[in-house]
């Protein structure tokens, strides 16, 4: 029960019927709480990249897990994802590289098969994604326990994550357009998702 609001507690270990998806996605960020100053990735240490696609603005979020702690640490906007590989290895030289696109772009990544192993990065890609439901709990959870934390740069996610609103049907919003924050959200849920699905393993 600790982990869960009143309400989770009620449709998650009581079975009731409530109403979760209203308000903001994501009601656990806050900035006072979860901005950490930045710090410099060790040589060899690991950085998971969540990536979502879009043509002109395919966007991305990079984390390391420390200890406890995930921290969020830069964020891209990738005008053409054959770029990414390139510019990743050039931002993280000595680091290793685990790639979480989004599933249901498998084709577009078998395209850059060659660029990614240039690169020496390690793809992983799911069959399917995640539940949305399942990605929002985890990401909500991580900040409620304070295991989540996102470097000051991280601005566009920052913003994301405190305006991104359930639409009328209980969705979250989607939006057009390369500052619409269901982009960057997103691919931190696919890198998120996966992180915590490693630790627990």
């Amino acid at each position: 029960y600790a982990l869960y609001t009143d309400v989770e507690a009620e449709a998650f270990l009581e079975g009731k019927f409530v109403n979760l998806y209203t308000g903001r996605v994501y009601p656990e960020y806050n900035e006072l709480l979860h901005l950490y100053q930045a710090f410099p990735v060790k040589d060899g240490e690991k950085v998971y990249v969540g990536q979502d696609f879009n043509s002109g603005f395919s966007k991305a979020a990079v984390f390391v897990e420390r200890g406890n702690c995930i921290f969020g640490i830069a964020e891209y906007s990738f005008n053409v994802v054959a770029d990414a590989p390139r510019i990743l290895r050039r931002d993280f030289p000595s680091q290793q590289i685990v790639w979480l696109p989004d599933a249901s772009a498998k084709e577009i990544m078998a395209g850059y098969k060659e660029e990614i192993s240039q690169a020496g990065i390690t793809l992983h890609m799911r069959n399917i994604n995640p539940s949305v439901t399942e990605r929002i709990l985890v990401v909500n959870k991580l900040f409620r326990t304070g295991r989540l934390k996102l470097f000051p740069k991280m601005k566009q996610l920052s913003i994301a994550l405190k305006t991104r609103q359930f639409d009328d049907n209980g969705d979250p919003q989607k939006g057009k357009g390369p500052l619409a924050p269901d982009h960057i959200c997103d691919a931190t849920e696919y890198a998120l998702w996966h992180i915590v699905q490693v630790s627990s393993a």
